[in-house]
């Protein structure tokens, strides 16, 4: 079920004895104009959709192994103004998620957890930058607060905490992951870009869900990514600030879709770039 919004708390969703395995197909379309980091192109201008498939097994009462594999499929516009359909893999991520701490009181839960990812790098890249520009287009509808998923030549490794505070109606959420970006090829990128060793892009995000009625909910989550190492330099705006909300219906005892938006607030990508969803979860 989706027992809390945002991507980072769902991490947090209980599971039942009968039902250990959750599946989560999330589906985010749109359109973006952002930088990039080449100097031939600038600026990627793009329009298609972001999947991420997302299982999570709990192998104990505190302990859950998720992985994630994410596909980018865009129309990605060139100089002259030509659109080409690309199709990008990004970097899969196998983690770990363990509750550390459960405060029960008063009708309240208090849950505490922290997790760590490892990502394979096997993002694609192309001389033509075609793939790049997918996966800085998938990364921008997410408001840059996926860069461990969709940055090409690097090695992710990301820890991760999540805190949850639930009620029989309200569900609060925080949460804080540090992906650490480690280079190992230029991934395609001219002579010219400019890239790091190490990245470093902190992403905080708060969440609020209401639940109405036992089959709909409502959510809300602002995220701040915040590039404080670029992988690469494309001298954007250090800090992104983007907002979603979404509406959920519970579709059986153990399968739920949300609908949802996304856009960001002011920074490199405002007013150039909106992004809707459909996330469908179920466990078995």
């Amino acid at each position: 079920m989706l027992a809390a919004p945002g991507a980072r708390a769902e991490l947090l969703a209980p599971f039942s004895a009968e039902q250990p395995l959750q599946m989560v197909l999330n589906a985010r379309a749109g359109t973006s104009t952002g930088p990039y980091v080449t100097s031939a192109f600038p600026e990627t201008t793009a329009y298609g959709v972001g999947l991420t498939l997302r299982t999570r097994l709990r192998m104990s009462t505190r302990l859950s192994l998720g992985l994630r594999v994410p596909l980018v499929l865009a129309r990605v516009e060139q100089p002259a103004g030509a659109l080409f359909a690309e199709a990008a893999w990004g970097n899969p991520e196998l983690g770990f998620t363990f509750e550390l701490w459960r405060l029960e009181r008063d009708g309240w839960t208090l849950d505490v957890a922290t997790g760590l990812a490892l990502g394979a790098p096997v993002a694609e890249h192309d001389d033509a930058q075609l793939a790049g520009r997918a996966l800085a287009f998938a990364n921008a509808l997410e408001g840059y607060g996926e860069p461990e998923l969709f940055t090409a030549g690097v090695v992710p490794i990301t820890p991760s905490s999540q805190l949850l505070v639930t009620s029989r109606r309200w569900c609060f959420g925080a949460s804080l992951k540090l992906p650490v970006l480690a280079r190992i090829s230029t991934a395609s990128l001219p002579p010219e870009s400019n890239t790091r060793a190490l990245g470093f892009v902190p992403v905080a995000e708060l969440s609020a869900r209401l639940q109405v009625r036992r089959w709909l909910a409502f959510s809300a989550a602002p995220r701040l990514a915040v590039r404080a190492v670029s992988a690469v330099d494309d001298h954007a705006s250090s800090t992104q600030l983007s907002a979603s909300g979404q509406v959920e219906f519970r579709l059986g005892n153990a399968t739920s879709a949300a609908i949802g938006i996304q856009a960001p607030l002011g920074g490199a990508l405002g007013g150039s770039t909106f992004a809707g969803g459909v996330s469908v979860v179920t466990a078995f």
